[in-house]
């Protein structure tokens, strides 16, 4: 998966869905997610493995 289509995806099921919280797992933190769910008023939690 490339990441334009890993940030477009993720960005689309957050508009599709009215869940309240959506979880997902990525190998690593996705820094240029986060401004983006910040742009739209989002909040996020990242938590990393011990």
């Amino acid at each position: 998966m490339s990441f334009t289509h890993g940030l477009s995806n993720t960005l689309k099921r957050l508009t599709e869905r009215d869940e309240t919280v959506l979880v997902q797992y990525n190998d690593r933190a996705s820094q240029h997610l986060y401004p983006k769910l910040e742009d739209r008023g989002y909040q996020y939690e990242t938590l990393e493995d011990e």
